[in-house]
C-alpha cells in the first residue's frame, strides 16, 4: 500500500490508540513544524498511559528543550522497518543517543540503551507513511 497520510494524520486514524501526550510535548516544545516537515524519518511513537499523558507533559514543558531531547530520541534517520533489523541492530536518534533494538521470543522488539536497559517495547510496527515509518512504543523512551 502506497501510504496517503503524514505522521501526524497516521497517528490520529490508527484504531484504539491516542498520542495526545506525544502531540502535546511536539506542540509545547515547538517541534510540531519540524516533526510535520521531515522526510525518510523512523517516528519512534510512545502510546498515552499513566506515566505518559497530557498532565506530565504538561508540568515537563516547563523546560522546552529537555521535552526537545526527549522527543527527538524518538525520530531517526532514514525509514526502517522491521525486517531490516534482524536479531539487534543500533541506530542513532536525531538527538544523538544510541538505542539498540533487539529482537526477543517472549516479547517481539524491545528497545533498550547500550548497556542493555530496556527502555520501551515494540507495540505496532512498520506503519507506512508519506514522511517515513512509524513503530508505536508502549512508553517513551528516556535515555
Amino acid at each position: 500500500n502506497i501510504p496517503t497520510q503524514d505522521f501526524v494524520g497516521t497517528l490520529s486514524s490508527l484504531p484504539g490508540a491516542t498520542f495526545e501526550a506525544l502531540t502535546t510535548a511536539a506542540i509545547g516544545a515547538n517541534l510540531l513544524e519540524t516533526i510535520q516537515g521531515a522526510t525518510d524519518v523512523t517516528l519512534l511513537a510512545p502510546l498515552d498511559s499513566e506515566n505518559f499523558s497530557v498532565d506530565i507533559v504538561n508540568s515537563l514543558l516547563e523546560d522546552p528543550e529537555a521535552v526537545a531531547g526527549i522527543l527527538l530520541d524518538h525520530v531517526v534517520d532514514g525509514s526502517i522497518f522491521s525486517i531490516g533489523i534482524g536479531e539487534s541492530k543500533t541506530f542513532t536518534t536525531l538527538n544523538g543517543n544510541n538505542l539498540v533494538v533487539s529482537f526477543t521470543a517472549d516479547k517481539g522488539y524491545v528497545i533498550s540503551d547500550e548497556a542493555g536497559n530496556e527502555l520501551a517495547d515494540l507495540v505496532a510496527g512498520d506503519v507506512p507513511t508519506t514522511q517515513g515509518v512509524l513503530h508505536v512504543l508502549d512508553r517513551p523512551i528516556l535515555v
